[in-house]
């Protein structure tokens, strides 16, 4: 025995990773990190949707204060279907559109749809009611 108290190893000992070892390692490591990215990729795609949807939202504050100051039978609220192009902050361009219903006398229904302009699919859709009292 020795006094530092390490045991000598063995000449034929084996000593360090068996290479089964080290691939299972890798292969850990490359699930890891394209989970990791997945991960991050998605989470970047929810804040610039998250921000697109607040543009549009400021959008539709001008659109309805617009309303507001036409009133009920402005062009903007006529029964049918309207459409109007807006870019977001980074240049990119989409089509608002929305389709007006007469719901009750003094009301009306409006569906609003944000389209990608190039192959016309509805990126989001939302419905709100307008009531005006006379």
């Amino acid at each position: 025995m020795e006094a530092s108290g390490l045991q000598k190893s063995k000449p034929n000992s084996p000593r360090g990773f068996t290479l089964l070892e080290v691939m299972i390692a890798g292969v850990l490591l490359v699930v890891f990190v394209i989970l990791s990215s997945n991960l991050i990729f998605q989470g970047a795609q929810q804040l610039q949707k998250r921000q697109l949807l607040n543009e549009i939202f400021m959008h539709l504050d001008q659109w309805t204060e617009g309303v507001k100051k036409n009133g009920f039978a402005s062009e903007t609220l006529s029964t049918g279907w309207h459409q109007k192009q807006i870019a977001d902050s980074l240049g990119n361009s989409f089509l608002l559109t929305w389709n007006v219903q007469k719901l009750l006398p003094g009301s009306k229904g409006v569906t609003f749809q944000l389209q990608d302009p190039v192959n016309k699919t509805v990126l989001h859709e939302w419905k709100t009611g307008i009531l005006f009292q006379p």
